[in-house]
This record gives structure tokens, C-alpha cells and sequence, in this order.
């Protein structure tokens, strides 16, 4: 499983993430993590949480090409709206949205951002075009969330909790019937 993390405030609830999916989605999980990701959780943690880690500060080298065709499940999480727009409009000005230029197949995000920014009609016309080009956009949920610009918390779009994120991955996985490939297991 590879997994891009952006840097969405939605980031520090990763580690439970990444221990769910783990547990009952892929054994092995390799990690793209951008560079606000990296500015928010040092890339020292992401190593303790993921098999690889690919950081935008590292030397330019081919994972971005070699990762995704290896990965079993390419999942960005959290997308911010920066990513999402890159990916729809094919754009690849760092490693992860290059890596989802290079996927294979179809990429799944896991949208994270305050409510202003997820209703924009850009930002609805990208997962539109996301969707048309048959990746998957997995629906945050609407609650309360920390926003850091105002210190406050405050209704947002969300990741779905780690139980249920964690069962649409293994249902995006059966659909595809591609789950014997290179480290998916059923938990």
C-alpha cells in the first residue's frame, strides 16, 4: 500500500490511521509525505510509522515511478485542495502528485479541509474531473475539527474515523479483485 500525506491539520491523526490499515489492509505500507506534511511531523516519525519514506526534501530519484507501480493501493490521505487540483489537472510539481501521474491505476483520496474551502466550485469541479478519470474520492465527514488559522474548533470536512476509512479501503480493494498483488492482506 502507498499512501501520500499532504499537509492537512488532518495529518496529526495519522499514526492511528497508518496502524489500522496495518492491521487490516496491507502489511506493507510505504509512505510519500510532502514537504508541509514533513514541516508538521518530522520525517524521523513518518520513518517509524511506514516501511519507506519518501520526503519532497530527499534527493530527486525514480520512486515516484517505481512506488506506485509496486503498490497494491495508492491512497492520498488527507488531500488538501492544492493536491486534488494538481492531480485533476495532470500536474506533477512534487514527488506525490508525479507518483500519481505514474500510477498504474487509480489513485484513492481522502479529502481534509475546512468547509469554505471543500464547497468552492474549483474545488468540487476537481473531484468531479478526479472522478471522471476513474480514480476515487472517498467523501470526508462533515464535524467539528481544530482550525489552525483560528485557533478554534470548527465544523469542517473530514477524514472518516480509522474503522470506517479503514473498511472502504478493503471494499475498494475486493471490487478491484487485485488484493494477491504485493502486501495486501485481509486482517
Amino acid at each position: 500500500m502507498l499512501i501520500g500525506i499532504t499537509g492537512s491539520i488532518g495529518l496529526l491523526a495519522m499514526p492511528m490511521y497508518l496502524n489500522a490499515f496495518r492491521l487490516f489492509v496491507a502489511r506493507e505500507i510505504d509512505l510519500i509525505v510532502t514537504r508541509s506534511a514533513e514541516r508538521m511531523i518530522p520525517r524521523s516519525t513518518w520513518a517509524i510509522l511506514g516501511n519507506s519514506v519518501t520526503c519532497e526534501s530527499d534527493p530527486p530519484a525514480p520512486e515516484h515511478v517505481s512506488l506506485p507501480a509496486g503498490a497494491d493501493l495508492f491512497l492520498v490521505a488527507p488531500a488538501t485542495a492544492n493536491v486534488l487540483g494538481a492531480a485533476a489537472h495532470g500536474l506533477g510539481p512534487s514527488v506525490l502528485t508525479s507518483a500519481v501521474l505514474a500510477s498504474p491505476g487509480p489513485v484513492v483520496f481522502v479529502p481534509n479541509m475546512n468547509r469554505v474551502m471543500w464547497e468552492k466550485p474549483a474545488v468540487q469541479r476537481n473531484i468531479r474531473v478526479l472522478r471522471e478519470d476513474g480514480h476515487q474520492v472517498v467523501e470526508p465527514n462533515h464535524g467539528f475539527a481544530f482550525e489552525v488559522a483560528t485557533r478554534r474548533f470548527e465544523r469542517h470536512y473530514t477524514l472518516p474515523a480509522p474503522e470506517e476509512l479503514t473498511s472502504t479501503l478493503r471494499a475498494i480493494i475486493a471490487e478491484r479483485g487485485d488484493g494477491s498483488r504485493r502486501n495486501a492482506h485481509m486482517g
